[in-house]
């Protein structure tokens, strides 16, 4: 059995003891290699009292019920890295097969770069369109709430994987998220080559092209090893390197007018989805690639692989009530 369904079971036999059930009784009434809570609380304290338990926990869309199941703080800034890591751990349990790669999954997690994502930023990087740029770090996690499509994520990991076969390293996209399906919440974790297409590989991008706009500055702060040794005897997970995210300047501006725009409430306005604007040309732009640093970084211009570009933001057209288009999607 898994540390996360550890923590699941110690959860519900604690309230069910709370309820006024006696330790005995439980263990009684729980089948071997199959548990079932449901029957236990319908049948003790009522038809309905464990989906009402469920109810109680919080909110699982917006993964508060997942926290509190798990015994993980909900102010606790890397709450979605731990949930990731103990889900990580309880999926690959039994295969034994691949061992070395859960074992070299839970390193690279260690010594990851973490970045924690509000959901200002989240909306504005889910409305930008993003081709492939360089990566800021060879392992990296991204932490928010971020709703694509039907799925909504709490964790995104990026870690580079050596396919056995070819002896070819590979970047892998690794995204957690839980989805409703038949009236209850699950947790389910999607696999992603970085080369392929997709809504979730865009956001990634997006993502490492916002770290490098010129309004952004990164705060690195190291981890207390003594603290993640206690946590590790505890039986929780450990706590990687944290990067916090400093936004200044008219891109600060930006964002919080942006965020406003989300919440008018008048008719027919759309967004424009934002994307990055290559200057490819060097003769035509040679005033541009004249530029150096800090002349392109006063004009909101950056320089990536040699190449000047701009980001051309997200924005409100129009005026009215707000119309989502397909790739915009935001917390209901």
């Amino acid at each position: 059995m898994g540390e996360k369904f550890k923590k699941v079971i110690d959860t519900l036999i604690k309230d069910l003891l709370d309820r006024g059930l006696k330790l005995e009784e439980i263990k009684k009434e729980l089948k071997e290699d199959k548990i079932e809570f449901k029957e236990i609380y319908d049948r003790h304290l009522g038809e309905g009292a464990y989906d009402k338990w469920l109810e109680e926990l919080g909110d699982f869309e917006t993964f508060e019920g997942w926290y509190n199941l798990f015994g993980i703080s909900t102010n606790d800034r890397m709450k979605n890295f731990q949930l990731f890591k103990l889900e990580f751990n309880d999926f690959f349990k039994e295969e034994k097969k691949i061992g070395n790669f859960v074992k070299d999954i839970n390193t690279l997690l260690d010594n990851t770069h973490h970045f924690e994502l509000d959901n200002s930023v989240v909306s504005i990087l889910q409305a930008t369109k993003s081709d492939k740029t360089k990566l800021p770090y060879s392992t990296f996690f991204i932490s928010g709430i971020i709703n694509i499509k039907n799925k909504t994520y709490c964790g995104i990991y990026i870690y580079p994987l050596i396919i056995e076969e070819t002896n070819k390293k590979e970047i892998e996209c690794l995204g957690l998220y839980q989805q409703n399906i038949k009236n209850e919440q699950t947790l389910k974790f999607d696999f992603i080559d970085l080369d392929k297409k997709s809504d979730l590989i865009n956001f990634v991008y997006s993502f490492c092209n916002f770290l490098n706009e010129p309004d952004i500055r990164i705060i690195s702060r190291e981890i207390n090893q003594k603290n993640n040794k206690r946590r590790k005897d505890r039986g929780l997970p450990q706590l990687p390197k944290e990067n916090i995210i400093k936004i200044d300047g008219e891109l600060k501006k930006y964002i919080d007018d942006f965020g406003c725009g989300v919440n008018f409430s008048y008719n027919h306005r759309f967004y424009v989805r934002g994307h990055f604007m290559h200057f490819l040309d060097k003769k035509k732009y040679k005033k541009l690639y004249a530029l150096n640093k800090m002349e392109l970084k006063e004009k909101k211009y950056t320089k990536i692989d040699g190449v000047v570009r701009k980001w051309k933001k997200p924005f409100i057209k129009g005026e009215g009530l707000l119309l989502k288009n397909s790739y915009v999607v935001t917390k209901k």
